[in-house]
């Protein structure tokens, strides 16, 4: 008895078994954060049905990077499309591999969109100009 008590006990006092975790934070060119940028992560099933490890999650997960552009989530191991976006920015997606216990971390820097550049140049440029279109270098 004192045995089944004893396993309860470190059962309960024992810490959280490590998982597999995907970590990053999504920032500007120049490294300012970027708050409520989308993450978007895809299991990519290659090599799931040989014995390799690639357990994956069967539905896609999408999340917000906090305050200070940081975003955290629990996966199995396996094989994943990482996408990052938000609005004015040039979208980033990488491949990356989870393995049993790892923690992968992840670092976007995303660029401005040469389109919205080209628009908000031309709409700044334009006003009482008769909107003629200018391009930044």
């Amino acid at each position: 008895m004192n045995i089944v008590r004893l396993g309860l006990l470190i059962c309960f006092l024992a810490p959280p078994a490590a998982g597999e975790t995907l970590r990053g934070i999504v920032s500007d060119i120049a490294g300012a954060p970027i708050a409520g940028a989308l993450v978007f992560v895809r299991w990519d099933q290659s090599g799931s049905t040989r014995g390799i490890g690639n357990v994956g999650i069967k539905q896609d997960l999408m999340m917000k990077t906090g305050e200070r552009g940081a975003f955290t989530t629990q996966l199995a191991p396996g094989f994943y499309d990482v996408f990052v976006s938000s609005p004015a920015f040039s979208p980033a997606c990488r491949k990356i591999r989870i393995g049993k216990g790892a923690v992968v971390n992840v670092e976007e820097r995303l660029p401005v969109s040469i389109i919205v550049m080209n628009e908000l140049a031309y709409k700044i440029t334009g006003e009482g100009k008769g909107l003629v279109p200018t391009l930044l270098p």
